[in-house]
């Protein structure tokens, strides 16, 4: 109910945190301003007050021109209109009844909202409603003049008008104060999160400058080192056995300078949905990893629909397939002939399933609950970055996925993915 109706007083308005939150406290005052109207309409008409049932049609005129303009990103004029209008209406039946019936007790209700929705930034214009407030205040039970027919209550009807003028101020003010209560939580709740994304973003970073440092300066000291003997070598061979040993330092930096960008990509774009079709992604990323050494003989198998599509991101989706097949390729089990990479999808309890299979060498059970830390190599002869799963595990929390690993030595591994269903 109150998602709806946020999104009522948005309409299809983006913006600033704090502009949305202003938006929204004038969207509601206005509501209730209409509802309380609503309230003294139906009171005014069972007692027969009918001569003042036009007044209150256009003061619902105006505030609907106000929630109109409010909607519309024109706050500021909406609120100029608005309290002026809410004052002179609350002046124009307070200088028409006795002080008994209490009217003048709507009047702090309209310099209370002013100072709320204005905000803190705002001094002058509050203040300078507040003193209008006091003036009409003062000019509608000490100056002997009413627009309206004077209504002279009897003590019992004096009575209604006291609790409802009374009812009316404890609701509204305890509205407000309410809708600003839920918006400053939803506000610190947003703090809260950032602080904690802030924290992890330090650690991080502080984990990632040692090991940048590290796995970029290794690559370059190898390729120095083998530089100067290939530099000094007489022999052909040797020099094309030192050149070779060079390309794949180089390859290791090109791939950890890879997985940096990808990292930061992920961290910066946002997110972009499209319909992508399952099996041409798969193989686009399988035309780029299969010639590579590490793929040959290995077979890529694809159990869904070539048809099967699904609504997400698909650059994410894209990154996160190339990095785990890439893997699989990899940790390859050289012992075994039939060496595969299997690839299931499949919708299950309103969730996309994609599964990542291999027949590789598996990871040990010690690390799997580590596998997706930032630069934790589960194989001692890895030359990767550390990265990849981590990589992984980033992406799919950009698009509301999650990941689990099921792995034996010398079996193999299976990572399933579960995204929300979104099949278009």
């Amino acid at each position: 109910m109150i998602k709806r109706l946020n999104k009522f007083i948005l309409g299809n308005r983006n913006g600033t945190y704090g502009e949305i939150r202003k938006t929204l406290l004038v969207g509601y005052y206005i509501i209730i301003s209409l509802s309380a109207g609503s309230i003294y309409f139906l009171v005014y008409a069972l007692l027969g007050y009918y001569n003042t049932l036009p007044w209150l049609f256009l003061v619902f005129a105006i505030l609907s021109l106000s929630f109109f303009l409010n909607q519309k990103g024109k706050r500021n004029l909406a609120v100029i209109i608005l309290f002026p209008l809410i004052n002179l209406a609350i002046y124009l039946f307070a200088s028409s009844e006795p002080y008994t019936s209490a009217s003048f007790l709507l009047f702090p209700i309209t310099v209370f909202a002013a100072f709320v929705l204005f905000g803190s930034k705002e001094v002058i214009k509050p203040l300078v409603f507040a003193i209008f407030t006091f003036m009409l205040f003062i000019a509608s039970y000490w100056v002997d003049f009413s627009i309206l027919p004077y209504r002279d209550f009897s003590p019992s009807t004096a009575k209604i008008y006291l609790f409802l003028n009374f009812s009316v101020l404890i609701l509204v003010t305890s509205l407000i104060i309410h809708i600003l209560n839920q918006i400053n939580a939803h506000q610190e709740g947003e703090i809260l999160e950032k602080n904690l994304q802030l924290s992890k973003t330090n650690s991080e970073l502080d984990r990632f400058v040692y090991s940048a440092s590290h796995d970029l300066r290794a690559p370059l000291s190898s390729v120095m080192g083998l530089l100067y003997i290939a530099k000094h070598s007489k022999s052909t061979e040797e020099i094309k056995f030192y050149l070779n040993l060079m390309d794949q330092r180089i390859k290791s930096l090109e791939k950890f300078i890879k997985d940096i960008t990808e990292y930061s990509r992920n961290n910066r774009v946002a997110v972009h949905e499209e319909v992508v079709v399952v099996h041409d992604l798969v193989h686009e990323v399988w035309e780029s990893l299969r010639y590579g050494p590490e793929a040959d003989q290995i077979t890529l198998e694809c159990n869904f629909e070539r048809t099967l599509s699904v609504r997400t991101d698909r650059e994410r989706i894209k990154i996160i397939l190339s990095n785990l097949i890439s893997n699989a390729l990899r940790y390859h089990d050289l012992e075994k002939t039939n060496r595969y990479v299997k690839v299931n999808a499949y919708s299950k309890d309103k969730s996309f399933i994609l599964e990542i299979e291999d027949n590789g060498q598996g990871i040990e059970d010690e690390h799997k609950s580590r596998v997706f830390d930032m630069f934790f190599r589960a194989n001692e002869k890895s030359i990767g970055s550390g990265l990849g799963l981590y990589i992984v595990k980033e992406a799919l929390e950009k698009i509301s996925g999650i990941i689990q690993v099921n792995s034996r030595i010398k079996e193999g591994s299976v990572f399933t993915i579960r995204l929300p269903f979104k099949v278009s």
